[in-house]
Formats: structure tokens, C-alpha cells, sequence
């Protein structure tokens, strides 16, 4: 799995906690249903290796259309300090393309991008990808916004992140719990990376958001 790492290198010695957000891409910040039906159509069928060859050709990434409501909150919660990581199923190649179509609509800009390798599953892709941001010295993952949760809740229950997912291509309103959570840590002062945020996240599908 390629390494992505922060401006500064993983080993930041900065003692200060850096809390981040997962986000997850096709499905979760963009409506991709109007690329699928082209993949479907032209690929035989959907899973075919047609198929995935169609869905991931970098001219049909124009079809896709901004989840209502995904880029303002990102940037709100960038906003607040907290680092925004993508990552997706896409594969390295598409690389330019996807950070052009985060730019072009607003989404914010992140030095952490994580791209599935070829022939690698989601569970292992995603499984790699929390690991890997687990070895950032200091960061701290509050939690992880997806539309394949139910897919991948293993993984993330076997790295405890709590998820929020996002289904129907609804963007899930998350402002107001992060605030609570900042607030509460700033107030007790509990800023290590041990912090229990579990405490203050309720996972998929008990929450309410």
C-alpha cells in the first residue's frame, strides 16, 4: 500500500493531539448512481471485469454530482481544526482527477489521500488505510463517514472508529456532536491520544444523526 504522508513527515513530534475524519468518497460525498448505470449498461452487468473497467474511466467521473450538504460540513469541521483524510476504491491512476473534482466543488483540500491498490479488497483496503493513520504520531481518528458501513463494520469495530453512515446519498449532520466533543476534551483538559471517543460517538445503526 502506497504511504501518504502529512506535509511534515509521520513522525511529527508535536505533542499536541491532531484529530481527523475518515471520509469515504464514491457513494459518500458524490452521487455516483448516473456512472454506475453507464458501467452497468456498457460492462455486461454490474461486477463483471468490464464492469469495473467502465466505472473507474476517468471521463465518466464528469457524471457524478456533490452529495448536498458534504463540502459545507467538511469545511466546517476543518474549520475546527480537525483534519479532514479521504480515502476511496479508486485505484492511484485516478489520483489527479478525483483532487480536481474535490477542488472543483468545494470540498477541503487534504495531503492525505488514500487510493485502493489493484486486486486489493475493501476490508483489506480499509483495514491498511486505518493502520496506517493509526502510526501518525498524535492523530486521533473521531470517527469515519461512509456508505459501505455495513459492509466494513468489522474492520472499523476492530479499530473502534464510530462511523457515521451515510445512506440514500444523505450527508449526515455531524457539526454539533464534534462541537460537544471538543468542548467537553478542552474543558477536562483529556487531550491525549487516549481519549475514550467512543464516549462521545454512537455508532451506526444506534445513532440518531
Amino acid at each position: 500500500m502506497k504511504k501518504n504522508k502529512n506535509k511534515n513527515g509521520k513522525n511529527n513530534k508535536s505533542s499536541k493531539v491532531q484529530y481527523c475524519i475518515l471520509s469515504d468518497i464514491d457513494g459518500t460525498l458524490f452521487d455516483t448512481r448516473d456512472r454506475l448505470r453507464v458501467a452497468i449498461n456498457e460492462g455486461g452487468g454490474e461486477g463483471t471485469p468490464c464492469f469495473w473497467r467502465v466505472l473507474f474511466e476517468p471521463s465518466l467521473l464528469k457524471l457524478d454530482k456533490p452529495i448536498k450538504g458534504a463540502a459545507s460540513q467538511l469545511n466546517k469541521i476543518k474549520k475546527l481544526g480537525i483534519k479532514v483524510i479521504y480515502k476511496t476504491g479508486r485505484s492511484e491512476a485516478l489520483r489527479e482527477p478525483t483532487i480536481a473534482r474535490l477542488h472543483k466543488y468545494g470540498f477541503p483540500t487534504s495531503n492525505i489521500l488514500y487510493f485502493r491498490k489493484v486486486g486489493e479488497t475493501n476490508m483489506q483496503f480499509l483495514d491498511d488505510v486505518l493502520t496506517d493513520i493509526e502510526k501518525i504520531n498524535n492523530f486521533v481518528i473521531l470517527c469515519a463517514i461512509d456508505d459501505l458501513y455495513l459492509h466494513s463494520r468489522k474492520i472499523y469495530e476492530k479499530h473502534h472508529i464510530p462511523v457515521l453512515h451515510v445512506s440514500n446519498y444523505k450527508f449526515p449532520k455531524i457539526i454539533q456532536k464534534i462541537n460537544t466533543f471538543l468542548k467537553k476534551a478542552k474543558k477536562t483538559q483529556n487531550l491525549s491520544k487516549t481519549n475514550n471517543v467512543n464516549a462521545w460517538f454512537v455508532q451506526y445503526p444506534k445513532n440518531k444523526w
